[in-house]
C-alpha cells in the first residue's frame, strides 16, 4: 500500500510528466470546451506530442481559499 506521501509523488512525477512532453517543439495542444463557477472548473482538451496522441482530456479543479484542494485528471492516450 502507497501512504500518502507516495501518493503525492506518484502523482506529481505523472503531472511533470505529462508537462514534459507538450513542452518539447512540434507539440500541440487543445482546449476545447472550458467551464468555471466559484469553486470548480473543468477544462476537456486534446494534444499531440513526439511520443503520445491524446485524443481527450478531462481535468476538475476544486479551489478553496483560492488554492487547489483537489484535481482530477482522465485521459485516452495512444503511444505512438
Amino acid at each position: 500500500m502507497v501512504g500518502r506521501r507516495g501518493l503525492r509523488t506518484m502523482i506529481r512525477g505523472m503531472i511533470e510528466g505529462v508537462v514534459a512532453e507538450f513542452v518539447k517543439l512540434g507539440s500541440s495542444f487543445q482546449i476545447i470546451p472550458q467551464s468555471a463557477d466559484s469553486r470548480v472548473a473543468t477544462l476537456i482538451w486534446k494534444g499531440e506530442t513526439a511520443d503520445h496522441v491524446y485524443d481527450v482530456a478531462a481535468e476538475t479543479y476544486l479551489f478553496v481559499d483560492g488554492k487547489i484542494a483537489q484535481h482530477t485528471f482522465a485521459a485516452k492516450v495512444t503511444a505512438k
